[in-house]
């Protein structure tokens, strides 16, 4: 269901109750709760960086969900289904490459991916994007690239 569909309903009153449509019906729109922020799953084990790009992509209007791990990662993306996933492929655990291969493959998820490390050998680049990542920076990064890597995914 999207968060701006409306949904409308043909009733028509008989005896006290109502039943579907016919003669004499009411109408009524139920409306869904409006949040149209985007949710990204922020996936990096250090804390320091997790809180500096949440507060960033927070200016921004984004609901960012953190995952200190890459098994915290995959169940927030399970559970949430994001819009975009940000994640660090040395991680406890689950290393990032094995969430974006979980995303792609298990889930068939086709949220964009932004994957990023201080391991920026040309190898892992490659083994991302053959994963299906959309986009790979290498630590450290400006946070306003990011989040201009951020809007060209979404919009």
């Amino acid at each position: 269901m999207k968060l701006n569909s409306i949904f409308k309903l043909f009733l028509f009153k008989k005896r006290g109750a109502f039943y579907p449509l016919y003669k004499n019906y009411v109408y009524f729109t139920i409306f869904p709760p409006m949040n149209n922020k985007q949710t990204i799953v922020l996936a990096e084990d250090n804390s320091t960086l997790s809180s500096m790009l949440k507060f960033r992509l927070e200016k921004e209007e984004y609901v960012i969900l953190i995952a200190e791990d890459g098994r915290k990662a995959i169940e927030l993306i399970e559970q949430h289904r994001p819009d975009l996933i940000l994640t660090d492929i040395m991680m406890p655990f689950v290393s990032g490459l094995e969430v974006v291969s979980f995303v792609r493959i298990k889930l068939n998820l086709g949220s964009p991916i932004i994957v990023f490390s201080t391991a920026g050998q040309e190898e892992m680049v490659l083994k991302s994007f053959d994963l299906g990542a959309n986009d790979f920076m290498s630590k450290p990064f400006s946070p306003n690239e990011l989040v201009i890597r951020v809007k060209r995914l979404l919009h």
